[in-house]
């Protein structure tokens, strides 16, 4: 396994508190992504199966015709159908220099039947952005 890939997972918000083991394990199933822009990495409405971790470049996220953010290195997107694996709530479009990791809910999944303590980081981020979201309609 890579060094890099642990390293850059670790620096990811929702895994900085992640044990060497869980980090260890999640790296094992990771896969490098490297996008060229313009292609759609999730599409709203479509069954989500898989989580992208940026390490460099941008993605938008849209819901219907419009970006409701840009994402970038640090970023997540897809936690939600990694946990869920039901429908995407946005769009996910690379964007130039798009890189970064897919941690893919058919490997994710067995990891927290395993250790349901995992799922505590995701929650964390997905009320994160459900906070920021309510914040920007009110």
């Amino acid at each position: 396994m890579s060094d890099q890939k642990a390293e850059d997972l670790k620096k990811i918000g929702i895994f900085e508190n992640c044990s060497k083991g869980e980090i260890e394990a999640i790296a094992a199933i990771t896969e490098w992504v490297d996008a060229d822009e313009g292609r759609t990495l999730l599409t709203e409405g479509h069954v989500g199966h898989d989580m992208y971790v940026l390490t460099a470049g941008s993605a938008e996220v849209k819901i219907g015709d419009e970006v409701i953010a840009t994402v970038g290195p640090g970023d997540v997107v897809g936690e939600l159908g990694l946990v869920d694996g039901q429908r995407s709530s946005a769009t996910v479009i690379a964007g130039a220099g798009f890189e970064g990791w897919l941690v893919p809910r058919r490997g994710f999944a067995p990891l927290l039947d395993d250790d349901p303590a995992l799922a505590r980081p995701l929650l964390d981020a997905v009320i994160a952005k459900l906070r920021a979201t309510d914040e920007r309609l009110h």
